[in-house]
């Protein structure tokens, strides 16, 4: 059972942690050291082939944050066929500001959208 004080310093210690983190980043040159809130959109996307439930797809994104200019990267990551992007997709991210081809993409809210929210299916 967890009390108060320890919930607290639980909760200071991941801080500490965040704080350090981020200094070693920096201290590295990571350009996610600086990464701002933003999103993806899915431009375009390659069609699953056939067979294979895991598959490399190609993606033309672009990348948006208030902080940054918008700009269109290309991007491919492995995707499951159940839950393949769509053109129109918009996925949160956090995007570096110094090079927006640098991006941490959330792709798991493809898995909890509900298929009605998705963009149409176009293959």
């Amino acid at each position: 059972m967890s009390t108060p004080d320890s919930e607290h310093s639980d909760h200071v210690e991941q801080s500490e942690l965040d704080r350090t983190s981020q200094w070693l980043e920096r201290l590295m040159g990571d350009p996610m050291a600086t990464a701002v809130r933003g999103r993806l959109t899915v431009i375009s996307a390659s069609d699953p082939t056939s067979r294979g439930r895991f598959q490399e797809c190609r993606l033309e994104l672009r990348a948006e944050a208030p902080e940054i200019p918008a700009k269109t990267v290309a991007y491919v990551a492995i995707f499951d066929r159940k839950h393949w992007p769509q053109p129109g997709l918009v996925v949160p991210a956090r995007i570096a500001q110094s090079d927006p081809r640098v991006f941490e993409a959330n792709w798991d809210a493809l898995q909890r959208m509900p298929r009605t929210d998705r963009p149409a299916q176009t293959h």
